[in-house]
Formats: structure tokens, sequence, C-alpha cells
């Protein structure tokens, strides 16, 4: 048998999406799922960028290639130096609901990036309630964003699906999808969200 990777031009952060963070895994389904629907129609709404990373390039930059996905060492360092610096000093209010009001003190010498960073931890450590957002989301990202790695391998690589299982195993230690009616589904459901992603986009913006 032969055991030779195909030749394959995709970069990985196009189809394996296994290096997302856990709690990006939305951000990214929005941003990669949107980047199939402007290949195929040439333009998004532009209320779904309310979704993207901040800076992003989209559509050609994939999201974890985009800065704030993938924070640099200097960007990682500074936000240590922020959160050491500047603690978090919450002015609470009582809300009609019971629930406090947080106001929180910004330093706005500090980039974008590094703010994004600072209060995506602000929110882990002081939000004082589950969100109830989230309820609607897609019932197993991780399945969806496996699907779009497929239909990417497939469809714009052109590869067969034992060309496309053998090549994932190689790289990941196993096989996104095995079998050919697996792989012939996965692309099957990825074509209907992408019909149907105006859709389900309305759902959250």
């Amino acid at each position: 048998m032969d055991h030779q990777l195909p030749e394959v031009s995709l970069a990985d952060v196009e189809w394996d999406f296994s290096g997302c963070p856990e709690d990006e895994l939305f951000d990214c389904w929005v941003y990669e799922f949107a980047r199939e629907y402007h290949r195929r129609h040439g333009s998004i709404p532009n209320v779904w960028r309310i979704w993207f990373p901040t800076g992003a390039d989209f559509p050609d930059t994939p999201y974890l290639r985009v800065p704030r996905a993938s924070p640099s060492k200097e960007d990682r360092e500074l936000t240590a130096e922020f959160l050491k610096e500047h603690p978090v000093r919450p002015i609470v209010e009582a809300k009609g609901d019971g629930q406090p009001d947080i106001c929180l003190k910004i330093d706005w010498q500090f980039s974008d990036a590094v703010l994004l960073k600072w209060m995506r931890l602000v929110l882990k450590e002081k939000r004082p309630i589950e969100a109830t957002q989230k309820k609607g989301k897609p019932p197993s990202i991780i399945t969806d964003l496996n699907r779009l790695g497929a239909y990417r391998l497939v469809k714009l690589e052109k590869l067969k699906s034992p060309q496309a299982e053998r090549y994932t195993f190689d790289l990941l230690g196993f096989a996104l999808f095995s079998g050919y009616e697996k792989w012939y589904a996965a692309c099957s459901s990825v074509e209907k969200t992408i019909e149907d992603f105006s859709k389900l986009m309305a759902k959250y913006t």
C-alpha cells in the first residue's frame, strides 16, 4: 500500500480546527462558515462582522491565523502586565432584577488585542450568572468545524475520501471521518449549512 501523503496546498489551519480555544469555537464557526458563504456569494451582511476578531483580514485570513485567536508572546506578556498593574475594582450597583452592575476602569494605552484578551479573563472571573445567549447555538460546533475541514479537503483540494482520510490520519493521529459515506455526509451537511447560513445567523444577530 502506498503510504505517501497526497499533495495538499491548503494550509492546516483551513481544515484542522483542533487548535481553536474552547471559548472561541462559536466565533470560529461563524467566521469560517462566513468565509464559505463569501466564497459562494461574493459578500456577507455587515452585521455578521460583530462576531469577527478585531482586525481580521476577512475573508483572506483563516480564523486561527488572526492575531486575536493566536496571541503573540508580546500580547500575552502585556496582558499579564496589565492584569498585574490594573486589578479589577468593580463598582457594584444593585439592579431591579437582583443582579449587580459591574463597572470597570480601562487603561486605553493598551492595544485592542490586549484589551480584548483582558476582557475575556474578566468575564470568566466576574460574570455573576451564566450566559443565556448561548442557547440555540449549534449542538456540536466541533463536529461542524470538522465537517467544514472535510469539505475543504474534498471540494477545494479535490481529494478522494480515502486520500483525505489517510491525510488527516497521518497528520492528526486520527481521521476526521472514516469511510466514503461519512465523508460524503460531512460535505453534504456543509453544503446545507452554507445554504441556510443567512437564516442561521439571523438567530444570533
